[in-house]
């Protein structure tokens, strides 16, 4: 029987529609994740693995973070010994002077996400708690209870860490503040070995009894659930109205850098030789959205309308529609 040449069209065509029906029922495999490589201040340690590493992995990024001190990270990646393809650091400071610096220039610009204030955190098991609790709750002068014979305080290294350089002018400051010269022995030598610790132990060391208090950012108090006393804004570098005030007081570390006192911000960048720029990017825009906002609330930072210093140029424009003027100094 000869089939007509509009019948074997058709069976063509059935033939076709039921393999593409096929196709369509296979599950489409979705995209490998990004990958992005990311130096951090250690202290988002807590926010950078709880918060941001699980919400950039449901975008299908993937995190692979170092913490360490913002200085001595910044002075790794000048030696060419680390290469992220995006850099947190908890000082401007640190990007203006050491990648931002001609003639070894690794970065143009940078953003401001966040901001932080210092203070003192203890263990609520540590035979001084009651002392850190009369502290905390206003009773008594919080260095009075560090002066307590035996009391263990730890600080990070001011020559590694913007953290470990405020708390040395946090105490000069609190000594004219007070008018309590003396208080500035609670630390000894700015490089005190006793006390100084590498700054992702610092906050395990006290959890286990090590030491019974620290100086620390509140958010990584917040971050581990440890009682924290508040300090006045006018020594704390939380609040931009005692800008000038801060600034009066300033530090030169062993390595030669020269920092004066302000705000605690953190900042983010890109350096020029990222090797993965668009999820760096991509980590970026998460950084400057709502969403992180609430997040860094969450885990006790201050959040900030983000914006951008530097050679706007060099800015990459994804980034643009999510900055704000930066505020008047």
């Amino acid at each position: 029987m000869r089939v007509s040449l509009a019948r074997k069209m058709q069976r063509t065509a059935i033939a076709g529609l039921a393999f593409l029906s096929c196709l369509a029922a296979v599950p489409k495999v979705p995209p490998a994740p990004q990958t992005v490589s990311l130096l951090y201040a250690g202290s988002l340690g807590s926010l950078v693995e709880r918060g941001i590493v699980p919400a950039l992995a449901q975008h299908r990024l993937q995190v692979q973070g170092e913490p360490m001190g913002s200085v001595a990270a910044a002075r790794m990646m000048l030696d060419g010994l680390r290469r992220p393809d995006v850099f947190i650091s908890a000082d401007p400071e640190v990007n203006r002077q050491i990648l931002m610096r001609p003639p070894h220039r690794l970065a143009d610009w940078y953003v401001v996400f966040a901001a932080g204030e210092l203070g003192i955190a203890y263990r609520p098991a540590s035979r001084y708690a009651s002392l850190l609790d009369a502290a905390r709750q206003g009773h008594l002068a919080w260095y009075r209870a560090l002066e307590s014979p035996g009391l263990l305080l730890g600080r990070t290294d001011p020559a590694l860490d913007p953290k470990g350089y405020r708390t040395v002018l946090l105490f000069r400051m609190a000594a004219d503040h007070y008018g309590h010269p003396e208080l500035t022995k609670l630390l000894g030598a700015d490089e005190n070995p006793q006390q100084i610790f590498p700054e992702p132990e610092l906050v395990l060391r006290l959890e286990t009894g090590q030491l019974d208090a620290a100086v620390l950012y509140r958010h990584e108090a917040v971050a581990r659930g440890l009682p924290f006393i508040v300090l006045p804004a006018a020594i704390n570098f939380s609040d931009p109205r005692f800008a000038a005030r801060y600034a009066r007081y300033s530090y030169r570390t062993r390595s030669g850098l020269t920092v004066s006192g302000q705000p605690i911000l953190f900042t983010a960048t890109i350096p020029t030789a990222a090797a993965h720029r668009s999820a760096a990017i991509a980590l970026l825009q998460f950084l400057c959205s709502p969403e992180a906002r609430v997040m860094f609330e969450r885990f006790g930072l201050r959040p900030v309308q983000p914006w951008a210093e530097g050679d706007w140029q060099q800015l990459p424009s994804e980034l643009r529609p999510r900055l704000h003027p930066a505020p008047e100094s």
